[in-house]
């Protein structure tokens, strides 16, 4: 992890092989990357990230924002936004119910999130309709 004034600023390792691993790298502003699958542009903000010893020699990325069913990544909270908004954030506003991984205990931003709010929410959905308060 690094501050969110870096480039790249979330790493972490998805596979290790004989011969390196395969990283899975985030920044939190697409705009600051020309092109995702360069190498060039993309292995100084890995040596940065995680030393100079590091050799980058593939790359592939994307531009989440872009994407037509994700339109983004998954949130990325500041420090204290979380703790000091979850309850809010996952509070029902009847007729409003919201389901998303962004605001799960457990798991933010995955799809196990998503479904454990999912599942609250259906709760307070069924609670809401079988209260007659509609």
């Amino acid at each position: 992890m690094a501050p969110d004034n870096e480039v790249l600023n979330y790493a972490h390792t998805e596979e290790i092989y004989d011969d390196g691993q395969l990283l899975v790298v985030f920044g939190i502003d697409g705009s600051k990357i020309d092109d995702p699958n360069s190498i060039d542009e993309i292995d100084p903000h890995i040596k940065r990230l995680l030393g100079d010893h590091v050799e980058v020699i593939a790359v592939h990325g994307k531009y989440w924002r872009d994407d037509e069913f994700a339109k983004g990544g998954w949130s990325v909270y500041r420090p204290d936004q979380l703790t000091n908004d979850l309850e809010a954030l996952q509070s029902p506003q009847p007729p409003v119910f919201f389901a998303t991984g962004d605001i799960a205990n457990g798991w933010n931003g995955y799809i196990d999130g998503a479904i454990e709010t999912g599942i609250t929410a259906a709760g307070a959905v069924t609670r809401y309709l079988d209260s007659g308060l509609r």
